[in-house]
């Protein structure tokens, strides 16, 4: 067999080459160009995991071929692959990371950039979810009126700031009542306990 080398495959075209060294398993083999794996390697893990179970890594436990032991190898390109660890162990691995310096400082990271991304972290990005996720709701049901404004807007989302914990914002004349219909406008809107609010229902109390 020819031997050649991977820039020169790839300069030619080819799917796979053969340089005569061994592999980390010990093949002496062909390899694919563009992972560059042996072949052999691939087709002993191929093998290896083609029947209708295999073991967890850390805990020997039998992991049955079912939707639950798979897991996204690329989420773009919707690639799945066996999970190596049964979930309990994977748990295990992410909190034992977690407790380390370099896993803390990774969550710090994430959380830096989640707040600075616009995250639903920030106080200002929740109040305006809710204010979206409420005026969509009211668009529905057609309950905004056509001189509603981008004023308007900010005094609900103002409403929703100033909301606290364990409090809901409430339309004091329900969206979709009985017997009569509010508008979603600032007027209309008045901060609960969320107990009331949850009570009341579609009820003009």
């Amino acid at each position: 067999m020819k031997r050649i080398s991977p820039k020169q495959a790839k300069s030619q075209g080819l799917a796979r080459y053969f340089t005569g060294k061994p592999c980390k398993n010990g093949h002496i083999y062909e390899r694919y160009t563009a992972s560059r794996k042996c072949r052999k390697c691939t087709h002993v893990k191929v093998k290896k995991f083609s029947g209708l179970f295999k073991f967890c890594t850390s805990c020997k436990k039998k992991l049955k071929k079912i939707p639950k032991n798979f897991r996204y190898k690329s989420k773009k390109q919707k690639v799945l692959t066996f999970r190596p660890v049964c979930r309990i162990c994977g748990r295990e691995q992410v909190r034992k990371y977690n407790i380390t310096l370099k896993g803390k400082l990774s969550k710090q990271k994430r959380d830096k950039s989640y707040v600075a991304s616009g995250g639903r972290k920030t106080k200002t990005a929740r109040a305006k979810a809710c204010a979206l996720s409420n005026l969509r709701r009211a668009r529905i049901m057609n309950a905004t009126p056509k001189w509603f404004t981008e004023e308007h807007k900010k005094e609900i989302q103002k409403i929703y700031m100033s909301c606290p914990k364990g409090y809901h914002v409430d339309h004091f004349i329900p969206l979709k009542g009985k017997n009569v219909c509010g508008l979603h406008v600032p007027n209309n809107l008045r901060i609960i306990t969320a107990y009331k609010n949850l009570s009341k229902g579609v009820k003009l109390i």
